[in-house]
């Protein structure tokens, strides 16, 4: 969208999935169109050139019936096409690395291949649901459930555990990230309590966005605050109450320790899986880990 010269947002938001409408990510000489059902998302975060107040069905299909298309632009279709066929070979690559520690990509991809079609997907993390929102395929409207619009932490356990209740012939899987499971992992007892047949699944990477593999310092001055126990057992937490709880590090007893928990039809799952804590870094800490600055 960076060289796009109108954008249409049809129930879209102009949050931080959308850099919150500026440049870099929009462009900030793009036109902006902007349909939604809630006036109070007009010119939020950015000024918007002409706004359509409406459901999303019924307001496109009066453009469909007026709009005519009088030429094409091959040229950038082309462009775009070509750049979607690289992003997937890149994905398509890093998913097939099979490599200890794991990576995210291999993970999510292994993951993907076992979740059953009709599947509720809560997937919620910095890098895990970043990565995630390209690899764990929904195939049914309303089947997926994350950090959303507000980019709020904290909600998976219970995102889940709503559905579970809600929905109880669907099977649910929350795929969390260590930091995102921290807020409010203890609400796996209330999965436990009622016997819900959750799959819970923690891609613990030591951190927010990157950990490290080991403290070399206990000092909070000089630790970074992305910064989490190492190789911390969180399937515990869910046998502590009762639950069955699986932990795995290595690459070639992924997929079997997934169909296990994915089976388990008593009561709900845990699965801890150990990846690699030097993963995808977010220029903030980058930054910080590069000139070693102390971070307050």
């Amino acid at each position: 969208m960076s060289d796009a010269d109108v954008i249409l947002f049809i129930g879209a938001r102009m949050n931080w999935m959308f850099n919150f409408g500026q440049d870099p990510g929009i462009s900030a000489k793009a036109k902006i169109i902007q349909i939604d059902i809630s006036a109070d998302e007009f010119n939020t975060n950015r000024t918007i050139d002409v706004a359509l107040l409406g459901d999303a069905k019924a307001v496109v299909k009066q453009l469909l019936d007026s709009v005519q298309v009088t030429k094409t632009r091959e040229s950038w279709h082309l462009k775009l096409t070509a750049k979607c066929q690289q992003n997937t070979a890149i994905n398509a690559k890093k998913s097939l690395d099979g490599s200890k520690p794991m990576k995210y990509h291999f993970v999510l991809n292994t993951i993907n291949k076992l979740l059953p079609k009709d599947a509720i997907i809560v997937n919620e993390g910095a890098n895990t649901m970043d990565i995630g929102r390209v690899t764990l395929m929904n195939h049914f409207p309303r089947t997926r459930l994350d950090a959303g619009t507000l980019g709020t932490m904290g909600v998976g356990i219970g995102y889940a555990i709503a559905a579970a209740v809600a929905l109880p012939h669907r099977k649910v899987v929350a795929i969390e990230g260590d930091s995102a499971f921290g807020f409010s992992g203890f609400e796996v007892e209330v999965a436990v309590r009622y016997q819900l047949p959750i799959t819970f699944i923690v891609l613990n990477n030591s951190g927010i966005y990157c950990g490290e593999s080991e403290l070399i310092t206990n000092d909070p001055l000089k630790l970074l605050p992305t910064t989490l126990t190492p190789n911390t057992h969180y399937e515990r937490i869910i046998e502590a109450f009762g639950g069955k709880g699986f932990y795995v590090e290595e690459p070639d007893q992924l997929e079997e320790t997934l169909k296990q928990a994915l089976s388990h039809q008593v009561g709900p799952t845990l699965v801890n899986i150990v990846i690699d804590p030097h993963g995808p870094t977010p220029s903030v800490v980058a930054s910080a880990q590069k000139s070693k600055t102390t971070v307050h």
